[in-house]
């Protein structure tokens, strides 16, 4: 599935290739030459792993044997995420792009790429600053900001009061609005929508230092292509 880019992924990368393959998150965090090694039964890495009858060993096998040259690039070009079964490559040129999709074209299921070369641009320009989108969200809202999760609770409660008085311009996604009444630990940064620049800096004198990060949409139909 082709998917276009609509901001940088962790502030600098334009493409992501999304893989599905079973236990492949092992090849991360044990090499892809153990992984094989093992695999081909040459190696004993952990006791639970031999008892596992369900996983295709040839087929992880496969999977580390094509993914290994790109695993050992500059973090500064390709950046891997992985979460069980499904592996991330971010990249930050066309070039390794083409070749992580070519070589690893059986087990991908999702790529992400910017529409055009003058979005790429763009995207490029703004870093983590603008998110391009075909519709505002909410139909009008043009900001989005990220809270720390770190804000006293004290303060965020008052926070959410404050925003109460505001339906029309703010908009709070359920889990910030929890988050705001409760302070329950969080991993991620919270985070609400905001009309337009007047509210926007309303928000951010009440917020102070505990605004985390600030995001501006732009419609892609004012992006000339």
């Amino acid at each position: 599935m082709l998917q276009k880019t609509k901001r940088l992924f962790y502030g600098k990368f334009p493409y992501k290739i999304e893989c599905r393959q079973q236990e492949a998150s092992r090849i991360r965090y044990n090499g892809a030459d153990n992984i094989i090694a093992w695999c081909e039964g040459k190696k004993s890495m952990h006791p639970w792993w031999d008892d596992d009858k369900k996983l295709d060993r040839a087929a992880l096998a496969d999977f580390a044997r094509a993914a290994k040259p790109f695993l050992a690039l500059p973090k500064e070009k390709i950046m891997i995420r992985v979460e069980s079964s499904h592996f991330h490559f971010f990249c930050k040129n066309k070039s390794d792009y083409k070749k992580i999709l070519r070589a690893m074209n059986p087990w991908v299921i999702q790529q992400t790429e910017p529409q055009d070369e003058t979005k790429l641009q763009f995207l490029l320009d703004n870093g983590r600053k603008k998110v391009l989108c075909e519709n505002l969200p909410h139909g009008s809202f043009r900001y989005r900001v990220y809270i720390k999760n770190t804000t006293p609770a004290k303060i965020a409660g008052n926070f959410y009061l404050w925003i109460n008085k505001y339906p029309e311009k703010i908009k709070l996604p359920a889990q910030t609005a929890n988050w705001l009444q409760t302070s329950k630990q969080i991993y991620n940064h919270p985070y609400f929508y905001i009309l337009d620049e007047k509210m926007l800096s309303m928000a951010l004198l009440y917020l102070g230092s505990y605004c985390h990060r600030i995001e501006e949409f732009i419609l892609e139909s004012s992006i000339n292509s």
